[in-house]
């Protein structure tokens, strides 16, 4: 993690997959006390934690959204077979889909 040392100007910091483990941060403990004390050490490390949080919000939103677009793409194949894709009939497997009835309905009730 890198901030900027300049005290005119915000600290950037550089998202980074162990941005947290660098400011000491444990996601299970931060709690009220931790920020209050956090608060206390200034406005920079104030701006330090959050940006180390956006930058965590950030690489996790860009996971689940590669994660999203995957599990898609896997639902996807799973449906396919031979009738809507290039695949044999042999890659059907043995679950076959019932064959529709060619039957039209008389509109009489049934066992009449």
């Amino acid at each position: 993690m890198e901030v900027a040392a300049s005290s005119s100007e915000p600290p950037t910091v550089e998202p980074s997959p162990t941005v947290l483990e660098g400011l000491g941060v444990d996601l299970d403990h931060l709690d009220w006390d931790y920020i209050a004390a956090t608060y206390q050490r200034g406005l920079a490390a104030i701006v330090t934690l959050i940006m180390a949080l956006v930058g965590l919000l950030q690489r996790l939103l860009q996971e689940n959204q590669a994660l999203r677009e995957q599990n898609a793409d896997l639902h996807h194949d799973l449906h396919r077979d031979s009738h809507n894709s290039s695949k044999p009939p042999s890659s059907d497997g043995y679950a076959k889909k019932p064959a529709k009835s060619r039957r039209r309905p008389s509109g009489r009730r049934l066992g009449a």
